[in-house]
């Protein structure tokens, strides 16, 4: 296979599961418009570019040093408060009005992918396997980290896309439902994470 359409599938693989970054995306696209979830799914980009170069450089033992270890406890630190944020808004009788500074989304992107033990696992792992598997002497970083980050772009694009489309049928109660449901998978996210770090 393509070593880019690999990066494709990897990139799109990771990206559309389910996760803490598209929970966070769509609540504050919901609350905000489309720039808010597109602001945050690029600054999740700078992870996603972060942990795909080391793996794909080898640097599978990062997980298990003490750099990983202080990445992931950030991480769940990071993703409970994102949880009780979210919960917090599901109770408030009406939306809350955007207090965020410009730039805050793409901050709150970034933090959550390079704090995030499982992209960073994901990509350290899969990355490893793919360049143990291209053939000896093939350039593989290049083609499968442009591969990478084009599926990631375009989910970015794609997500903040559904987002502002959707948010004209968003009233005060569904996004307050929509705020418990991303707060609940933010904080199962983080207990799950918190469960699974190394002692």
């Amino acid at each position: 296979m393509n070593l880019v359409v690999t990066g494709w599938v990897l990139g799109l693989a990771f990206c559309a599961a389910p996760g803490a970054v598209t929970a966070e995306a769509v609540r504050r696209g919901a609350a905000r418009g489309w720039t808010a979830a597109l602001a945050l799914g690029v600054g999740s980009l700078l992870g996603d570019a972060l942990w795909a170069a080391a793996g794909l450089a080898g640097a599978a033992t990062l997980t298990r040093t003490a750099l990983g270890r202080t990445l992931g406890a950030a991480g769940v630190v990071l993703l409970l408060w994102l949880a009780w944020r979210a919960l917090r808004d599901a109770r408030s009788p009406t939306p809350r009005p955007s207090r965020v500074r410009p730039g805050a989304d793409f901050a709150a992107g970034a933090a959550l992918s390079l704090t995030n033990p499982l992209a960073m696992g994901f990509w350290l792992t899969a990355g490893a396997a793919v360049a143990a598997q291209a053939p000896a002497g093939s350039p593989v970083f290049a083609p499968v980290f442009a591969g990478v980050m084009a599926a990631a772009i375009a989910w970015c694009a794609v997500l903040a896309a559904a987002v502002g489309w959707a948010r004209r049928w968003m009233t005060g109660p569904a996004l307050r439902v929509l705020s418990a449901v991303c707060g609940l998978l933010l904080l199962g996210a983080g207990v799950r994470l918190a469960l699974g770090l190394p002692g």
